[in-house]
């Protein structure tokens, strides 16, 4: 019947020429609902199928299509421009570009603005980029959850297998870090299990919401140029990249980044950014200043009349830390009263003259130690933990599991951590390798930071802050050191507080100290004149770890070399020394001892013993056992306890650095200053001597609190990650000189010097990027290569020679020295000889005096002027070398500050 009357009514239209096009116009004209509601309610529920009536028929396709079309891109377009407005935060100025901008950029955020501003937009784009029966919809665009991976097909899971989840790579890198660049292990590529396989989905469907978030940025900043935070952050990070300009401006033109000219205007910007930041925080005159010499050689292609070098340039960089832990500017406010303490000041009323014996004595007397129960001393609990640590993580596989329980040794006195907050300064062209240099440097220091004397201040009103009464802690390697301290020698004639450099309260770095110290054990262990090739000596043990590397570690060690050798050695003779303990006390093997699941506390009572028994120092008397009868002398023996004790030195010297055990740290400096002097560090051991007799006897509490917590710094702000200052700023030349310095002809003076003070911000960038873009795997961190085999094979080498038993009547072609005890003996004969020579030196000036007061022609002694020699009164004359004149103060130091015991 209804088909029937609908006939009829197309009948009847058709007679009277009326179109169904016209026909559903008019029915869709709002004014009809009310006069037919019948005729017009259903339009709604059955517009879809009459849409797709329309999209199906022949006649109507077409122009459905084109209509369609429009009103896509009109719906689009107006999304597009409802996200490019600015009030959306999208926009960016390169002139006025700040470090928070670029750090700031987040993808995650941006696809969620996106999804809930401009849905249709962004599902439109998500299934663009996904397969079919993967379809985001509006609500998804962002989601996480798991796609299902059932019909994905053999050469598609293979390709995702590669796309490892961030959990994953994160335990990769702990285990086994590799260099940027290098392919993952094949071990990495196995069939992956369907977890892995959800995360991979996971990882997957986060590309593609970047995907759609690169797309869509692109379209607003082609619609608004100002709309481009995207692409100024990739712009910028290309530029981190020493990206050719040839690819920034096709990447520019393909709507992916700005131009060369507007990265150059950001840059700008944000080098003036960092100078503020710099200015800003020296005036809150809670900042430490460290600084450190730059040497780069550029290629000079031409030499010319203007620049006719090598093209080696000698720069100086630096940056600004601010003082934690408490530090106030009261503590800071002491210039008057360090120059009147000062030697160079002539109307200083309590002068602190530099008394090495005292210092090397308070400092015995610093921490004092109480009896504890194993009977060791705090050193000899440290090397037990460490023999512990050695048996857990290198020793037999069944015991790695307590490394848990393990606790870290006990705590003298350790710096609180607190992430460091730094501003690096720009660049300075100045060479800082004279005394005229380093002054240069400070001057600038304080021009930088807005700071200068009283009369600056008036002048400048508020642009100067008065620092004439305030000192800044200023650190560096000895080098500057000894240059500061001759600069302030030099200044010391000079009328007001800043031309005297009286804020300078200069600090070692540590991490070169460090380095020092490596070199100290690898001049005692493996001596450039005659190293020993005994088959217990360090050079035939490094054979073994390094067969193929052993000539150019031998002539010419870098630091990693040295630090890692010092490690690996240590760690072959502990786990050696623990078989030998362990067959002498059960009559077991290590293994089988291992495999009876020992406690902890039984491995830590074994461990004591090890402490005791096989290192000197603790409870071996080596000095002792050396006056035995030469018959029964183990000469071998003795050899490895020294080693043994060294060694276990530079461990608790490398944690007690990155612990920030600063307690623990100055107790052992004494047996570092005895060991750099027995092994011709001269300048460690007589400056780290003066800073630590300025720090107890001349600096005021506050000040020296303020040194002593600060003087080393935490970057991650994650315990045992403390860092001397000095590492921070070798950190920064390094991103400076080789990584963001530029490339080819871009490698430049006038780039290094722009780009310094923004190295952090182009660190960060690259940090934001990875995350952001989920560049997984990429590391520059050193790997850590499997040594088990190695070990295993030194470790039978060291059993075969019996290195940790004692045999009797057992020569060695050298015997290891005891550096510790000549080192004391050597300080004390210099402070003895240096006073001898004061003495004459002040007898031969009294006596000369004297003549010139008589009015005689000669000296007072019945020689003739003409007969004397030449040579005879030099010990009167001005000592300008700066090591000797600390010496000279000597002949102050009474019996007791000179007898044997004060050196103990």
């Amino acid at each position: 019947m209804e088909h029937e009357i609908i006939h009829s009514v197309l009948a009847h239209l058709e007679n009277h020429r009326i179109s169904l096009g016209k026909i559903l116009l008019y029915a869709l004209n709002d004014g009809l609902a009310s006069r037919y509601p019948f005729l017009t309610e259903d339009l709604g529920s059955h517009a879809t199928q009459i849409l797709s009536s329309l999209n199906f028929n022949s006649r109507t396709q077409s122009a459905v299509a084109d209509w369609t079309n429009m009103l896509m891109q009109n719906r689009m377009a107006s999304e597009v421009a409802l996200l490019a407005r600015k009030d959306n935060g999208w926009h960016f100025s390169a002139i006025n570009a700040k470090a928070d901008q670029i750090l700031g950029f987040q993808i995650e955020e941006m696809a969620q603005v996106f999804r809930q501003d401009a849905p249709n937009l962004w599902a439109l784009i998500c299934a663009l980029l996904v397969k079919g029966d993967e379809v985001i919809g509006k609500d998804e665009g962002f989601s996480q959850e798991e796609m299902s991976c059932e019909d994905q097909d053999e050469e598609e899971a293979e390709y995702w297998v590669d796309q490892i989840d961030e959990e994953l790579l994160l335990q990769i890198q702990i285990d086994e870090p590799r260099l940027e660049g290098s392919p993952l292990k094949p071990s990495s590529a196995v069939v992956p299990t369907k977890s892995k396989l959800n995360s991979q989905q996971k990882l997957r469907r986060a590309l593609v919401v970047v995907k759609a978030v690169s797309i869509i940025s692109i379209c607003m900043q082609s619609q608004v140029q100002h709309c481009n935070a995207f692409q100024s952050t990739m712009g910028i990070f290309l530029h981190s990249c020493n990206a050719p300009e040839k690819l920034i401006k096709v990447l520019a033109h393909m709507g992916v980044s700005i131009s060369c000219d507007s990265i150059h205007r950001a840059l700008k910007s944000l080098y003036v950014e960092s100078y503020h930041k710099v200015r800003e925080l020296g005036q809150t005159q809670l900042a430490a200043f460290a600084y450190d010499n730059l040497d780069i050689k550029f290629n000079t292609l031409i030499s010319t009349k203007d620049d006719p070098g090598d093209g080696l340039v000698h720069l100086t960089t630096g940056s600004l830390f601010r003082l934690d832990h408490g530090v106030s500017i009261e503590d800071l406010r002491c210039s008057n009263l360090l120059w009147n303490r000062s030697p160079d000041n002539p109307l200083a009323t309590d002068p602190r003259i530099f008394d090495p014996i005292a210092t090397y004595r308070h400092l015995g007397l610093l921490h004092p130690e109480s009896d504890h129960m194993s009977g060791l001393t705090r050193r000899g609990r440290f090397n037990s933990w460490v023999f512990v640590q050695t048996l857990l993580k290198h020793g037999p596989s069944i015991l790695s599991p307590l490394i848990t329980q393990l606790r870290d040794p006990e705590s003298v006195e350790s710096i609180p951590v607190t992430k460091l907050q730094q501003v690096p300064i720009p660049a300075m062209d100045i060479n800082p390798g004279s005394v005229p240099g380093n002054i240069q440097v400070l001057e600038t220091f304080l021009s930088r930071c807005g700071l200068g004397d009283s009369l600056a201040a008036k002048v400048a009103n508020a642009d100067i802050i008065d620092f004439s009464e305030m000192v800044s802690i200023v650190h560096g390697d000895l080098g500057c050191f000894e240059k500061a301290i001759s600069a302030m020698k030099r200044r010391s004639v000079e009328f007001t507080e800043l031309e005297r450099l009286q804020f300078v309260v200069f600090v070692i770095g540590l991490f070169h100290m460090k380095m020092a110290a490596a070199d100290a054990m690898w001049r005692i262990f493996m001596p450039s004149k005659n190293p020993s090739d005994d088959p217990s000596s360090f050079l035939n043990l490094m054979k073994k770890l390094r067969p193929n590397q052993y000539g150019r570690i031998q002539s010419s060690a870098k630091f990693r070399d040295q630090h890692e050798l010092v490690s690996e050695v240590g760690i072959v003779l502990r786990l050696d020394a623990w078989r030998v303990e362990i067959s002498r006390q059960f009559g077991k093997s290590l293994e089988e001892w291992a495999n009876s699941e020992p406690s902890l506390q039984e491995i830590q009572e074994v461990a004591d013993v090890l402490a005791a028994r096989y290192v000197a120092g603790e409870g071996i008397d080596i000095w002792r056992l050396r006056k035995e009868s030469p018959s029964i002398r183990d000469r071998q023996y003795e050899n490895i306890l020294l080693t043994h004790q060294y060694l276990l030195l530079y461990e608790e010297l490398s944690y007690s650095l990155n612990a920030g055990d600063i307690g623990r740290f100055e107790t052992l400096l004494p047996q570092w200053i005895s060991i750099f002097r027995s092994t011709g560090k001269h300048k460690y051991c007589n400056r780290l001597l003066q800073f630590m007799y300025q720090l107890y006897f001349v600096y005021p509490e506050g000040l020296r609190r303020a040194i002593r917590y600060n003087i080393l710094v935490n970057p991650t702000g994650r315990p045992h990650q403390f860092r001397g200052a000095d590492w921070v700023i070798e950190l920064l030349n390094l991103y400076t000189k080789d990584v963001y310095g530029g490339s080819s002809s871009n490698y430049n003076k006038d780039r290094v010097l722009v780009e310094s003070p923004i190295v952090l911000v182009l660190r960060n960038c690259h940090s934001n990027f990875e995350r952001n873009f989920h560049l997984t795997g990429l590391s520059t961190a050193h790997a850590k290569k499997d040594m088990t085999a190695t070990f295993k094979e030194l470790q039978d080498y060291i059993k075969q020679q019996g290195m940790n038993e004692t045999q009797r009547d057992r020569r060695v072609k050298r015997e290891i020295n005891d550096m510790i005890a000549t080192g004391q003996s050597a300080i004390l004969q210099d402070s003895t000889k240096k006073r001898h020579e004061h003495e004459i030196a002040q007898r031969g000036v009294t006596e000369q005096s004297m003549g010139v007061q008589s009015g005689e022609q000669g000296t007072g002694d019945g020689i003739d002027q003409s007969e004397r020699d030449p040579n005879e009164d030099k010990g009167a004359e001005v000592i300008e070398d700066d090591e000797d004149e600390y010496w000279k103060y000597y002949g102050a130091l009474d019996a007791d500050d000179l007898s044997t015991e004060c050196m103990i």
